[in-house]
This record gives structure tokens, sequence and C-alpha cells, in this order.
């Protein structure tokens, strides 16, 4: 099951606002350092993983593939994450 955002909202210059809960905040900032660490690493999973303390890039790609089938509308803001696991995206 798909979680949606707990508040959304248009602020006063008309910008959609997302009010998020902890969880979907401690995913934000998991995402972040993924999108990170891929950026650093020139977009190679394999140096990505190890650099943020995972077993293997299937790790990786599992812990972003559970992200994504619960909270799909974080992603929009991580386009490297998005370049390098098109796969988790183009099946759902």
């Amino acid at each position: 099951a798909k979680t949606e955002p707990a508040l959304v909202g248009t602020n006063t210059n008309g910008i959609v606002e997302i009010d998020l809960g902890i969880e979907e905040k401690k995913v934000l900032i998991d995402l972040t350092s993924i999108e990170q660490a891929l950026i650093k690493r020139n977009k190679v999973k394999g140096d990505a993983a190890i650099d943020l303390g995972y077993n293997s890039s299937d790790n990786l790609r599992y812990r972003i593939k559970t992200y994504y089938d619960k909270y799909p509308f974080l992603f929009s803001d991580f386009p490297t994450i998005k370049h390098c696991y098109k796969r988790v995206f183009v099946d759902n």
C-alpha cells in the first residue's frame, strides 16, 4: 500500500507544500544521502553503496525500491537516483 503525504496545501505563492510525517522525513534524509553518494561516486552504484555502509549495491537497490513502493511522491527531487535505478521506476 502506497502512503500519501500527511498534508498537502498551497502556499500564498501558489506552490504546493507537503507537510511530511516523521517517517517521510527520515526517508528524505536517507534519499538525500543516497543521491549525494551517487553524485560523489560518479553514479557507480557499488561505490556509493560501500560509502553508505551497505554490503552491496543490491542492498542499496532494495532500499530504494522499498522506499519507492511506499513513498513514490518523495522521488521528484532525486534525478540521479532515478537515472541510476531506472528499472525500479519502470516496473511500477
